[in-house]
């Protein structure tokens, strides 16, 4: 990606943006590019990255808090378990895991947000989410792995492209 200075540029997600940085200014301070004279207003601070559930279609609910399954599960659009699975899920779109939620059993996803508890091997594509209230026993292989404080993650991790 070039950049000209002075210019901003979003790139990845809708609603991600990236802030270019000049080395030196009138005055000798850092700051962002074409911040130099407040014609554009008061500087803002960079938005927090994007919550993985917000940017998706609506997440629809599949398994409830009382309900417990098990075999093998197949999804197409985003789904939400808050329920109980003993056996294996594959998501070809978002899955969370609510905070209510327990899977026992192969996790397969495109993206994944862990708010309950998995225990097994986990398999994701793109971003893996484990929340503050989020557990998960096993391993996982994943693109991205986000871990918010006060979650559990314990076993083993590949991260990354593989190659």
């Amino acid at each position: 990606m070039h950049a000209r200075q002075g210019v901003g540029k979003r790139c990845g997600r809708k609603g991600t943006s990236v802030a270019f940085w000049n080395r030196e200014s009138a005055e000798g301070k850092s700051q962002p590019s074409g911040s130099l004279g407040s014609e554009s207003g008061p500087l803002r601070s960079p938005e927090p990255p994007p919550d993985p559930v917000a940017h998706q279609p609506a997440v629809r609910q599949l398994l409830g808090r009382e309900t417990t399954v098990t075999g093998k599960l197949s999804f197409n659009a985003p789904t939400r378990i808050d329920g109980v699975l003993n056996g294996e899920v594959r998501a070809s779109d978002l899955l969370v895991v609510g905070e209510e939620g327990k899977v026992d059993g192969a996790v397969r996803a495109r993206q994944l947000l862990v708010l309950g508890e998995v225990r097994g091997e986990v398999f994701v594509d793109g971003r893996a989410e484990i929340g503050a209230s989020g557990r998960l026993f096993g391993s996982i292989r994943s693109k991205d792995l986000v871990v918010q404080a006060g979650a559990v993650l314990e076993g083993d991790c590949k991260i990354g492209s593989p190659g």
